[in-house]
């Protein structure tokens, strides 16, 4: 089974608008020239009931790293109409120089305000699809 997702730089949403607005800006996901960041599945592995690796190739501004994302399964549940979902969030850690952004807001005490190692955190729901009848 493979997994594609496509992630609009301009969704990024962290509460803070202002922040918001620096991380789609040039210093960061240049939102306007890298409309996109894109992630496509590579590899799988379960390693339990509820936890998976999930290898695979994710591209920031125009370059691809592989990354490998650790990944919770939640169990099924059904909503108020019946229809079964299952929830799965993925964490990866990237050095974020690897992907051309290394913007960085040395603090008076000395270190960075941020780390060159980011974790991306990806968090995603399925549900069951429909069953279809033939018409014919």
């Amino acid at each position: 089974t493979a997994l594609s997702a496509i992630i609009k730089t301009s969704s990024v949403d962290t509460f803070v608008a202002a922040r918001d607005n620096h991380l789609r800006s040039a210093d960061f996901f240049d939102s306007n020239n890298y409309p996109n960041m894109t992630f496509t599945s590579t590899a799988a592995e379960v390693v339990s009931d509820n936890e998976m690796k999930l290898k695979g190739n994710l591209t920031i501004r125009d370059t691809t790293r592989e990354v490998e994302f650790v990944v919770t399964v939640c169990r099924p549940l059904a909503d108020a109409w019946g229809v079964y979902k299952r929830g799965f969030v993925g964490v990866a850690t990237v050095d974020r120089y690897d992907f051309g952004i290394p913007f960085n807001l040395p603090l008076p005490a000395g270190p960075n305000a941020i780390g060159r190692e980011v974790r991306i955190r990806l968090v995603l729901q399925i549900h069951r699809a429909a069953a279809t009848t033939d018409a014919t």
